[in-house]
This record gives structure tokens, C-alpha cells and sequence, in this order.
């Protein structure tokens, strides 16, 4: 299975919380996740507020570009997406960063698998709906 990830799967990925036991099965059992170049800089700045937060080492935010090249298997450019991520935001009358990774799901015709619930809760009642993965967050 292929699907879009965004830095809120990512972050459950590599740092234990809720819901990674469920990530890990999924990626135990094939997942290809890809996402937007967006997810870079979103994920170190997740390392680097867990850090400040005490919950996140040093080295853990400077790794983390090194481990988002373990768990993403393709990057794709923001400029690709960024017309149809900003379309999406205005319809959806949500933030355009999370529309990127919406965008990507649509034009691959894959789920996109979120921990995100303000971008789950939008997205749940709108045409971008069926795209949504269902997992089991623990």
C-alpha cells in the first residue's frame, strides 16, 4: 500500500506516543509512505518543540532528516502542489499547509494517512473524504 503521510504520522513514527504501536503495524506490513518537501521542515520543528518541551534529545532534532529519509520512500516538490493545495484550502477554509499533502493524496489517487484531527475533521465532511485512511490510533 502507498500512501501520503504528513509530519503528525511521522512525528507518532518516531517518537512513542499514542498511536505508534498502530503506525509501526502499518509499516510492518508494507506501507510506502511518500509526502510533500513540505513535511521537512513541519517534522523538525515537531523534533524542536518536543525538544524544548523536555521530550525530544538534542540529537533527536538533528537527526530527524536523516530518519524522515528512513520512513519517506519519495519526496515530491511543494511547487507540483501548490495551486491545487491552495484551490483545496480555500474550499475547505483550512490552513494551505495541510491542503499540500491533501493535494498529493488526489492526484495519486491514494489515502492519505493523518493523526492531524482538525485536518481529519474537515476533510470528513467534505469531497476529500474517501481519501482519509482509517487506522486504528490506539
Amino acid at each position: 500500500m502507498i500512501c501520503v503521510v504528513d509530519a503528525s504520522v511521522v512525528v507518532k513514527l518516531l517518537f512513542p506516543e499514542p498511536g505508534s504501536a498502530a503506525l509501526r503495524r502499518i509499516v510492518a506490513d508494507g506501507a510506502i509512505f511518500i509526502a510533500p518537501d513540505l513535511i521537512i521542515p513541519e517534522a523538525c520543528t515537531a523534533a524542536w518543540v518536543r525538544h524544548r518541551g523536555g521530550r525530544a534529545t538534542a540529537d533527536q532534532v538533528q537527526d530527524m532528516p536523516f530518519r524522515l529519509r528512513e520512513v519517506l520512500s519519495h519526496v515530491v516538490p511543494s511547487t507540483q502542489l501548490a495551486t491545487r493545495a491552495a484551490e483545496i484550502a480555500l474550499l475547505l477554509d483550512h490552513p494551505v499547509y495541510d491542503c499540500f499533502y491533501i493535494a498529493l493524496a488526489e492526484s495519486r489517487e491514494i489515502e492519505l494517512l493523518t493523526a492531524d484531527n482538525r485536518l481529519i475533521a474537515k476533510m470528513a465532511d467534505s469531497r476529500w473524504q474517501s481519501l482519509l485512511q482509517d487506522w486504528d490510533r490506539d
